[in-house]
């Protein structure tokens, strides 16, 4: 098991009682520093700054408890933001009709990124989006995605 799943284990439970939702971690050296960064967000709407620093203040206590990491590292617990990853199933059913973009593994099309709006995810883990470039309509199984994320295009 790595030191993100372990993490991941950690976190989500403490993240659930809160009455958030877990929506991704990411454990990376930036400069000489470790961080770790936990993703949430509120079901209910808005995420507050007290939702945040009563969540930090639990995980870091958890964590100093459980000692995971055998590195100093910096907690940074964050809405995911604008181009909020979709990691899960239900992500891709919430967000239907929202802009995306998708990083696959391999090559579909000769292509392995994919910019569009999402229509949906049907029970065969198949996801369907709609070109922006051609308004045609793309089929991506789900164990071929990579990556995935709402896209905002911020050309102006």
């Amino acid at each position: 098991m790595s030191v993100v799943d372990k993490l991941r284990d950690l976190i989500e439970p403490i993240v659930k009682v809160n009455n958030l939702d877990f929506v991704d971690i990411e454990y990376i050296k930036e400069g000489d520093n470790w961080i770790l960064r936990v993703f949430v967000e509120n079901p209910e709407g808005e995420l507050t700054i007290d939702h945040l620093s009563n969540l930090s203040r639990l995980i870091s206590r958890k964590l100093d408890e459980e000692d995971p990491i055998d590195k100093s590292y910096f907690l940074e617990v964050s809405s995911p933001g604008v181009e909020r990853p979709l990691r899960k199933i239900k992500d891709y059913e919430r967000f239907a009709g929202e802009e995306i973009k998708i990083s696959t593994y391999r090559k579909i099309n000769d292509t392995k990124e994919f910019i569009g709006k999402l229509i949906g995810i049907d029970e065969n883990k198949v996801i369907t989006i709609k070109l922006r470039d051609t308004d045609e309509e793309m089929e991506i199984d789900y164990s071929d995605v990579a990556k995935a994320n709402l896209y905002e295009d911020f050309n102006f």
